[in-house]
């Protein structure tokens, strides 16, 4: 399901698959989008749920604030977390972390 998740002064396009624990959220890598997933995301989707979101900028996603830095990343994941209700625990797969 493809949603607009607002956090803060922007929203992030999001797309949940699947059901289960722990819920797996994919950091998409910077320039990419959450498409990069698309063949993906749907086989982690048959064992538990799995979440892809564009980064602010990115695909559907919103322009965020600037400057544009990994320490902003635990916000943002943390108030898409709350508003989409995940169920504890939450696994963040990151495919590059760069600054």
């Amino acid at each position: 399901m493809d949603q607009l998740i607002r956090v803060g002064t922007h929203s992030l396009h999001i797309r949940c698959l699947g059901q289960g624990s722990p819920t797996v959220v994919i950091d998409t890598g910077v320039g990419d989008t959450l498409e990069r997933w698309g063949d993906f995301q749907p086989q982690v989707a048959q064992f538990t749920h799995v979440c892809t979101y564009d980064r602010a900028g990115y695909g559907s996603s919103e322009s965020g604030p600037l400057p544009r830095h990994s320490s902003n990343w635990p916000t943002s994941c943390s108030n898409c977390s709350k508003m989409l209700t995940f169920a504890d625990p939450m696994c963040s797969w990151d495919t590059r972390w760069a600054d």
